[in-house]
C-alpha cells in the first residue's frame, strides 16, 4: 500500500462500507454480503485538494462508478441508468462545462442550506430521522465529487474562441466554487459528527459511556442501575418526561429528577462553536462566489452583445462595480435588476423605470455620483445576500 495512506486504511474502508450498507452511493448496486459488486472507498474532497482519509471524507462507490468518476471523458451512471453504460464525449465545450460547474455549485449550496435548516428544526422537535439525513448528505457528496471532476476537466479543456476577459472571470469563479464546495463538505462533516455523537449518547450509559441495550437492567461497564436513570412518577410508576410538571397518567405533581437520565443527548458547546465558525466561513465563501459569478455574467453580455457597454463605473441603485450595462433596450443592472431609459434626445436625462428610485429622472452624471455613494455603502451586498441560508 502507498505510504500516502494510513496504516489502518483497511479498517477505515470497512467502516465506510458498513456505514453505507455495502451499497454504491451513486448507482445503488450492492456489494459485500448483499451483492457481487466490487466496492471502493472514494475520497469526496480529493487528496490533491487537501482532502483527508477521515471516514467522513470517504464514500462507497462500486468499481464501475469509481472508474468512471476518475475518467475525464465519462460520467458515472446513476441508479436510473443502465449500470453498464458509459456516457462519453471527446472534447466538451469550455462554456458548457463552466455552466455545469456554476449551476451545480449553486444547487449543492442551496440543498446543503435546506438540509442544515431542516435538521435543526427536526432536532428541536424530536422528530429527526438520522438515516434520512445521512442519505441526503451522501447525495450531496456525490454531487460534490461530480462537480470536482467537471472542474478538473474544465481546467484541461481548451478555451480557444472565448474572449480572454471572459475566460479570466470564469477561472476566478471556478476557484471560488472549489473553495465553496470544500467548506460545504466541512459543514456536512460537522452535521454527521453531531448525529453520530447524539446517537452514541442516547445508546450509552450516562455515567461511563458504555453501550447499553434497551433490555439491560444494569450497565455492563460500571454496574449502574439503568432503571434508576429513567424518570418515573412516584405515585403510579409511569415513565415521565423531565419537562413534565404533572404525571400524564395520574396527575401527580412531579419533582425534578435527580441524577443522570438514560436515553438523553445534548449537543456539545464545542460543536456549536465550531459550527458557528464554519457557517461564518460558508457565508463569506458564498458571497465571494456569487460576486465572481456576476462578473462572469457581465463579461458574457459585454462579449456577446455587439452594442452593449458599461453605463457607469457603479450601479446608481446598488453600487455594484460596472454592473449597469447599456444596450439597445436601455440600461439594466446585472446585480440588482434596476432599469433606466432615456427621456429624450433634448434633455438627455435618464429615468429609472425599475428599482429603488423608480420614476426619478436625472442626468447621467448625477446617476454616476449616486452610484459612487451606493458603492461606498456596499448596498449591493444587502441586495444580493438578504436571503442567506446561514445568517
Amino acid at each position: 500500500m502507498s505510504t500516502d495512506y494510513p496504516s489502518d486504511w483497511n479498517s477505515r474502508r470497512k467502516r465506510v462500507y458498513e456505514r453505507d450498507d455495502y451499497t454504491c452511493q451513486n448507482c445503488g448496486i450492492a456489494g459485500g454480503p448483499y451483492g457481487n459488486a466490487e466496492l471502493h472507498a472514494h475520497h469526496v474532497v480529493p487528496k490533491s485538494r487537501g482532502g483527508t482519509h477521515d471516514v467522513s471524507n470517504l464514500l462507497t462507490l462500486c468499481s464501475q462508478c469509481h472508474k468512471t468518476v476518475h475518467n475525464k471523458n465519462t460520467h458515472a451512471p446513476t441508479a436510473y441508468q443502465d449500470h453498464g453504460q458509459e456516457f462519453g464525449y471527446s472534447e466538451p465545450d469550455y462554456g458548457d462545462l463552466a455552466d455545469a460547474v456554476f449551476d451545480d455549485t449553486l444547487t449543492i449550496v442551496s440543498a446543503a442550506g435546506e438540509l442544515l435548516i431542516s435538521t435543526q428544526e427536526r432536532l428541536e422537535a424530536g422528530s429527526l430521522d438520522f438515516e434520512d439525513v445521512l442519505e441526503a448528505e451522501n447525495e450531496l457528496r456525490i454531487g460534490i465529487i461530480s462537480t470536482f471532476e467537471h472542474i478538473d476537466q474544465l481546467r484541461s479543456s481548451s478555451a480557444l474562441g472565448y474572449p480572454s476577459d471572459l475566460v479570466e472571470s470564469a477561472e476566478m469563479c471556478i476557484d471560488e466554487a472549489e473553495e465553496l464546495l470544500i467548506i460545504v463538505m466541512t459543514t456536512l462533516d460537522l452535521i454527521e459528527e453531531c448525529i453520530f455523537d447524539l446517537v452514541d449518547q442516547v445508546t450509552s450509559c450516562p455515567t461511563c459511556g458504555t453501550d447499553v441495550d434497551e433490555s439491560d437492567a444494569f450497565c455492563g461497564g460500571c454496574g449502574s442501575d439503568l432503571q434508576e436513570m429513567i424518570p418515573t412518577c412516584p405515585s403510579c410508576d409511569s415513565e415521565v418526561s423531565t419537562e413534565d410538571t404533572f404525571c400524564r397518567s395520574c396527575g401527580e405533581e412531579l419533582a425534578d429528577h435527580e441524577g443522570p437520565i438514560l436515553g438523553t443527548a445534548q449537543i456539545s458547546p464545542d460543536w456549536n462553536r465550531r459550527m458557528e465558525k464554519n457557517l461564518q466561513e460558508l457565508d463569506q465563501a458564498i458571497e465571494r462566489y456569487v460576486i465572481s459569478q456576476i462578473h462572469v455574467q457581465i463579461q458574457i453580455r459585454l462579449q456577446s452583445e455587439t452594442l452593449t457597454t458599461v453605463a457607469w463605473d457603479h450601479c446608481p441603485s446598488c453600487g455594484y462595480p460596472q454592473g449597469a450595462l447599456r444596450s439597445t433596450k436601455g440600461i439594466e443592472c446585472v446585480a440588482c435588476d434596476s432599469e433606466w431609459t432615456d427621456k429624450g434626445i433634448i434633455n438627455r436625462e435618464l429615468k429609472m423605470t425599475r428599482g429603488d428610485e423608480k420614476g426619478k429622472s436625472m442626468p447621467a452624471s448625477e446617476w454616476e455620483r449616486l452610484g459612487e455613494q451606493r458603492y461606498e455603502e456596499k448596498r449591493f451586498r444587502d441586495v444580493l445576500f438578504s436571503d442567506s441560508f446561514f445568517k
